[in-house]
């Protein structure tokens, strides 16, 4: 199939499979007459990045996960690897909370630009 059809196929703009092609996440198609013509295999690949990255993976992450050895793609290597992901994912989910929380206290401020006055500084946020 061509890069178009591969791309509607997965959800992904053309543009997005040549840059995954680049960054070592896609093996280089063969050509016919010039043009990319991927498989089956190139569409599994193709969602297993899709995947990765929804599943919130760093495109650096993801290369490391997809270029790894079969002998390293083990059951319970995957689950270490995704248990560290979760980690990290509820560290960032509970930072953001304490970001929101402080600007919808920022948003009762009265201070009208003037710092001496704003609640941020008379009562700081806790961190």
């Amino acid at each position: 199939m061509r890069i178009g059809e591969l791309a509607r196929r997965v959800g992904v703009a053309a543009s997005t499979i040549r840059y995954y092609e680049r960054r070592g996440l896609l093996s280089a198609p063969r050509r016919v007459s010039g043009r990319r013509e991927f498989d089956a295999q190139d569409e599994t690949r193709l969602r297993l990045v899709a995947g990765l990255k929804a599943a919130g993976f760093t495109l650096d992450e993801v290369a490391t996960l997809v270029q790894s050895s079969m002998a390293e793609q083990t059951p319970e290597r995957w689950r270490e690897v995704a248990t560290a992901k979760l980690r990290r994912l509820d560290g960032e989910i509970e930072r953001l909370r304490a970001a929101q929380r402080v600007l919808a206290r920022a948003m009762q401020c009265t201070c009208e630009g003037r710092a001496d006055a704003c609640v941020l500084l008379r009562d700081p946020p806790s961190p």
